[in-house]
């Protein structure tokens, strides 16, 4: 049986995942994008600290693949400046 990278998942995949909850429910981003982070071991903290850093996050996103429309871009922005 071959395994393919989308069967693979971070150790605490179902964890990480759990922690975009508020994310999700007010739709600042993708349930796509979520389970990219969330497979990547990526939490909102870490998202939060690639913002704070110059142009982090969109390293940080581009590194994973991860190309977000620009309306996801700006909510989820607005949302980290929000949880300042």
């Amino acid at each position: 049986m071959e395994v393919k990278d989308e069967d693979l998942f971070h150790i605490g995949f179902h964890q990480v995942k759990s922690k975009y909850d508020k994310l999700l429910k007010e739709k600042y981003l993708s349930s796509a994008a979520v389970t990219s982070l969330a497979r990547n071991g990526v939490t909102p903290f870490h998202l939060k600290l690639a913002y704070e850093r110059n142009f982090g996050l969109k390293v940080l996103l581009k590194d994973l693949k991860l190309n977000l429309t620009h309306k996801y871009m700006d909510l989820l922005i607005s949302f980290l400046q929000k949880e300042e």
